[in-house]
Order: C-alpha cells, then structure tokens, then sequence
C-alpha cells in the first residue's frame, strides 16, 4: 500500500520568490499471517532550473514623432523555454528616445514561475523616419537695396518649424534676390532633422 502527501512552500527571498515543496511517501506491507510493517520517507523537491532564454536579433524600435517609443519585452522574446513555466519578461531599458537613434545594447531578463532568472544581452536598432514639421508663411514682400539685392534668410519666412529630434538645418534653393527677380517667385524651403529626415 502506498500513501501521498504533499506539501508546497513558496519562500520569498532577497533575489526573489522560490517554490519547493516535501512529498512524504508511506509504504506498508503485510505478511501471509497478517502481520503489517510501514515506512515513510520524505522527498524535497525544488527547481533551480533557470529559463531557456532566446531572444530576436532584428528588433527595430521606430521612434513616434514625439521622438520616443516604449518597447514591449515580449517583443524581443524568440521562444524562451521553461519547463515550469515563464512568469515575467523584461526589458533592461524599454524607452528609447532620440538620443538612442542607432544601435542599443540592452538585457532580456525572464523570470520563471519558481523565481529562477536567465538572462542575454541583445541589440536594439533604434530609428528616426520621422519628417520635420515645417511651418512657412506663404507669401512674403521682399525690397531690394540700392546695390539691387536682397538676401533672404530662413528666418524671413519660417514660422516655427520643428522636429522632436532638433533640426540641422533650414535652406532656401534661392536667396540672393537680384532686379532680375522683381516680381513673384517660387522659392523651395527645405527643412532636415539631425536624423536626414527632410
């Protein structure tokens, strides 16, 4: 005859929670002339098994045009195993802002269900597509000097163009005005983030 007992303890320690749990085991037997004899022992059964981490070596993190963007761990999860069962991914940095723009080194941390943690850095490419806002007046009245010149500078027409990330710069395809120009003309604002977004 045998006979179960379990018994399950959660501890939590200073590095987390860990699971273990004593199994007590009766045994009897008898005889042919009726005579019963029984032991027990106790089993401690614990799992210090950390996870199986795997993680994706491609994840790209596109910036919002607030010039950031939170990244979920489970993102970057690329079948991470544990026999027990996972209970938390997490990412050593999960914000990535505009001074992140380009490759970023960070942890993927994953915690089984018995508090065991594994670990592996990864790579996170971090990218800016995002178009500067650019705000111009439509048309502005220009008058020449008496050399018959004007040089029109960004800040003539600009009003207030932007881009989370900072700008580099702010061009006119035409600046020098001459006589020759008198009259309407079409001039091209070209506006670029320190990203190259124009």
């Amino acid at each position: 005859l045998f006979l179960f007992f379990f018994f399950f303890f959660i501890v939590r320690g200073s590095s987390g929670f860990f699971f273990f749990s004593y199994t007590t085991l009766f045994r009897s037997a008898g005889d042919v002339n009726g005579n019963v004899g029984s032991a027990s022992a106790s089993v401690f059964v614990t799992d210090d098994v950390a996870p199986l981490v795997n993680a994706r070596d491609d994840v790209v993190v596109m910036l919002s045009a607030f010039g950031n963007e939170t990244l979920g761990a489970q993102v970057v999860d690329n079948g991470t195993f544990d026999a027990c069962g996972i209970a938390a991914f997490e990412l050593g940095q999960s914000l990535f802002t505009c001074g992140d723009v380009g490759t970023v080194r960070t942890n993927f941390n994953v915690t089984d269900v018995n508090g065991n943690e594994g670990s592996v850095s990864v790579l996170i490419e971090v990218v800016d597509l995002v178009q500067p806002v650019v705000r111009a007046v439509d048309e502005v009245v220009v008058d020449l000097n008496s050399s018959g010149l004007h040089l029109l500078v960004p800040g003539e027409i600009d009003l207030g163009s932007m881009d989370a990330c900072g700008l580099s710069s702010q061009v006119l395809n035409l600046s020098l005005l001459t006589c020759g120009h008198v009259g309407n003309n079409t001039i091209e604002y070209v506006v670029t983030d320190v990203n190259g977004n124009k």
